[in-house]
């Protein structure tokens, strides 16, 4: 899980910081947005996916409440949305519609967001975290706000991060360690100012680790699944959600993994379908399911109340809350079962992350959504043979390539082959089809 809060009510964001960044990385994103997370430039919401463009060298994006993080290929952050209490790391708490960029000692390899809060993993395997920090999530050992990144207080080099509602979870030595508050931290009543190791069993060896609100959940390098928190028990005898689980994500109070065999198992509240088992049924026991159509998942991510999943052959599908639109198929009402995005069918996906109200998609590529027509030539003249070029564009404007079947008319009149001829001088419109896609070019004789 990426983040985890309740959005209160809407606020602008105030003045825009100056900053030199390049756009440069396509992405698609939907949901709440009154903040300007989405990256759309406006605080309004989307309920299907917009396509926008990330920090040039965009590699992952995290997601909080409200805010957004980018991580680059050169170990450089960027942040953008809400940032009440520092969150978007600049030094200050001005919310901002446009990037900013953190201000970080150094490069980073890996961030995760969590409510109000965001942890860093430097090259070298030190832990920087920025935000909120009220009870010790951020593990300098206080309980003071940080609005630029600030190293935790531990001497371990961490291997990965996972930032929860008002925790941290972190994996050291092929073990879990936690700080911040709540039981789902290792079944602490009084927030850890921290890093700590977790008390699961003494043989287990921890190979991904996600903090959601109430819950934490582990995979192992044996493949199991393993939560505690709020209904799932202690870290000591840790829920069992699968025994063999290739990945696994916490939400609120719920936690999900995926099988080897590409199905799902999935634990706890229920009430908006965040379950994805086709109910509203709180599962004190883990439940299974599969995708339709033999569809085998990729990976996952679970927020709040939604959840997304790439499947292996480049689907995207979601389901649970859709309340604000979060689950990118258009308003309407909460998706009890997996609900294919359609209108990024196509899309040929980087990455994603799921955020507390939002989601991003990263796409080396979106959707045919035209048709481009050039000439050969320049100039037409009359009684001359003139090649007609069609070419598809995505919604980004990035050519994806000739077409060879498109239907092409000039001035209403069919085109046999990729030539044509005209035989006065005068004005030509030149119309290419295919599918629902379409270009044209008008044209002048010279």
């Amino acid at each position: 899980m990426t983040s985890l809060v309740a959005i209160g009510p809407q606020r602008r964001p105030g003045a825009e910081q100056k900053s030199r960044r390049s756009v440069g990385v396509h992405a698609f994103s939907w949901g709440d947005n009154p903040s300007g997370a989405l990256l759309t430039g406006t605080v309004a919401r989307s309920p299907v996916p917009a396509p926008v463009g990330l920090p040039d060298g965009t590699s992952a994006v995290a997601l909080g409440a409200d805010f957004s993080v980018a991580l680059t290929s050169g170990g450089t952050v960027w942040a953008w949305g809400a940032n009440d209490f520092g969150q978007l790391g600049d030094g200050t708490t001005t919310s901002r519609l446009s990037p900013v960029r953190v201000r970080v000692p150094g490069r980073v390899r890996a961030v995760s967001a969590g409510r109000h809060h965001v942890v860093a993993l430097t090259t070298n395997g030190r832990v920087l975290g920025w935000g909120r920090n009220h009870l010790g999530q951020l593990g300098d050992g206080t309980t003071t706000d940080r609005s630029v990144p600030t190293f935790a207080s531990t001497p371990q080099r961490f291997s990965a991060l996972s930032g929860g509602d008002v925790h941290t979870l972190g994996i050291a030595g092929g073990r879990a360690w936690a700080w911040g508050g709540g039981s789902a931290i290792a079944g602490q009543a009084g927030p850890v100012l921290a890093p700590a190791r977790v008390p699961l069993p003494a043989d287990l060896r921890v190979r991904s680790v996600s903090a959601g609100a109430w819950v934490s959940a582990v995979l192992t390098r044996e493949g199991r699944a393993l939560a505690w928190g709020r209904g799932a028990g202690s870290a000591a005898q840790p829920l069992t959600v699968s025994e063999d689980a290739i990945a696994v994500s916490a939400g609120r109070s719920q936690v999900l993994a995926v099988m080897s065999d590409g199905g799902v198992a999935a634990w706890g509240t229920n009430s908006q379908g965040e379950l994805g088992d086709g109910s509203t049924t709180l599962r004190r026991d883990p439940v299974t399911w599969r995708l339709p159509n033999g569809e085998r998942i990729h990976r996952l991510d679970v927020a709040d109340g939604h959840a997304v999943v790439l499947t292996r052959s480049g689907k995207l599908y979601c389901w649970g809350a859709n309340r604000v639109g979060q689950a990118g198929v258009g308003p309407g009402p909460d998706q009890l079962s997996p609900t294919e995005i359609t209108s990024l069918a196509g899309v040929r996906v980087a990455g994603f992350a799921v955020g507390h109200h939002h989601v991003f998609v990263l796409a080396r590529q979106g959707p045919p959504v035209r048709l481009r027509v050039s000439l050969q030539n320049s100039t037409v003249r009359v009684n001359r043979p003139t090649e007609i070029r069609v070419r598809e564009v995505d919604v980004f404007d990035t050519d994806l390539g000739p077409v060879n079947s498109a239907a092409v008319t000039v001035n209403g009149q069919p085109v046999h082959g990729d030539r044509f001829v005209v035989t006065a001088p005068g004005t030509y419109l030149v119309v290419a089809r295919k599918g629902q896609l379409r270009g044209s070019l008008r044209v002048v004789t010279a």
